[in-house]
């Protein structure tokens, strides 16, 4: 029996918030928490004590970590040359070369050469002040 019109429409719908769903837990990098019910259900007869329950560690860094962490960021970032630092930032703030070129007035090679010598330079200098 064919699909009518409106039920393919309504599948592409529900398939869309799915993947956003997917796209979101994704993008908090925590894993999704999933309670396993045994088999049959809630209607088993079982009580809530009775199911397996999971615990999660919570991803997020204490406020002290996340305070000396920022403190290494920036004082690796002030080591690198200003328009390294800047490439940088841009390209973290989600800017495309395109765009990170026209503000530093440069290629988009130029670019890309700043962004591979300013991630390689953070990485050594962040490393080392970890030390």
């Amino acid at each position: 029996m064919p699909r009518a019109p409106l039920d393919l429409k309504l599948s592409a719908w529900l398939y869309k918030i799915a993947l956003n769903k997917v796209r979101s837990e994704k993008r908090r990098k925590r894993p999704a928490s999933w309670l396993v019910l045994p088999f049959g259900g809630r209607d088993s007869g079982g009580s809530d004590e009775d199911l397996p329950q999971m615990e999660w560690p919570d991803p997020r860094p204490n406020p002290d970590e996340s305070v000396a962490q920022r403190e290494l960021i920036l004082k690796a970032m002030g080591k690198l040359p200003s328009d390294q630092a800047t490439a940088l930032m841009m390209d973290a703030q989600g800017y495309d070369d395109e765009e990170i070129a026209t503000t530093l007035e440069c290629s988009i090679g130029a670019v890309r050469q700043k962004l591979f010598r300013g991630r390689k330079t953070f990485r050594v200098y962040y490393t080392n002040a970890e030390l």
